[in-house]
This record gives structure tokens, C-alpha cells and sequence, in this order.
């Protein structure tokens, strides 16, 4: 295997310190999105090269490493959850967007969204009109708390599977 050019000193690392590729992989590309551009605040992480080099060493690698198919998956799949809910409460989207974040309705449909899917709190608050992001947590935690949140609990999981 010839060595990439991104390395310019050779040099051997303690057995301890050693990693693999997919453990560099997720270091660099998973916890510092950032470095698809090649820089993580003022460290520069290396050349282009550099990431073309982890992927070929990941065996059966996807060309998603950013994550952008899920998350327009899970987007499309808490709409649907969504569209489900509406149905079974018999309620319009336009009611719902119009209750305030106390309503319990509107509670059970964060509750709902939040649990079954990975959608962001913010994405919950700006598709269900509750202004900032901190209504929908808030409406979140309130619902857990409430006494007759367990029977509606049961009900959405009917549809939820």
C-alpha cells in the first residue's frame, strides 16, 4: 500500500494510540462536521485527499457521510405520523397549528413526533407553530407529566406499531 500524500513525516504511533480507519472515520467526519471542509475551528485536519483516503479503507463505505438522507427520511416519516395523528384525533392541521403549546393535543403530537422519529426540537417547533424551541421541550415534558398523558400514550401507540 503506498503512502497517501496527505502524510508527509513517517512516523510509528505506541500500539495504544493507534486506530483504526473507521475509528478516525468517526472522530473526523462524525463528531466534527466541520471537517468535511477540511478545517475544525483553527485545527486543519488535512488535504482533500485526506477523506478520500479514510473512505477507501472503510469497507462498504456509503457515499452518505453526512447524513442528509435521514434525515429527509425522518422529516417525510414525522409528516406521516403526523397526517396519522390528525386522522385519529379527528382534527384539522390548521387547528392544531393554532392551539397554544399548553393544549394537550399539541403536547401528544411533539410527544408522538419526538419519540417514534429523530427530528430535531427545533424542526418540531417551527413545523407545529410553537414559535421557539423551548415550547415544544417544554410541551414535551409537560405532557410525561400529566396524569392522562399514559392513556393517550396507549392510544397513539395503536397506530404508531
Amino acid at each position: 500500500m503506498q503512502r497517501p500524500g496527505f502524510l508527509k513525516h513517517g512516523f510509528a504511533l505506541p500500539p495504544m494510540l493507534q486506530v483504526t480507519a473507521f475509528q478516525m472515520f468517526h472522530i473526523i467526519f462524525l463528531q466534527f462536521p466541520d471537517a468535511r471542509t477540511g478545517n475544525i475551528g483553527q485545527v486543519h485536519v488535512g488535504e482533500p485527499s485526506f477523506r478520500d483516503w479514510l473512505t477507501e479503507m472503510l469497507d462498504g463505505h456509503s457515499d452518505n457521510l453526512r447524513g442528509d438522507q435521514r434525515r429527509a427520511y425522518d422529516e417525510m416519516e414525522a409528516d406521516r405520523l403526523l397526517k396519522l395523528f390528525l386522522q385519529f384525533f379527528n382534527i384539522s392541521e390548521e387547528v392544531l397549528l393554532s392551539m397554544k403549546c399548553t393544549a394537550l393535543e399539541k403536547q401528544a403530537a411533539v410527544w408522538l413526533l419526538k419519540k417514534h422519529t429523530t427530528v430535531t426540537v427545533s424542526w418540531l417547533a417551527n413545523r407545529l407553530k410553537m414559535r421557539h424551541r423551548t415550547n415544544a421541550s417544554r410541551a414535551l415534558s409537560a405532557f410525561e407529566k400529566r396524569k392522562e398523558s399514559a392513556r393517550i400514550k396507549s392510544k397513539l401507540l395503536q397506530f404508531t406499531g
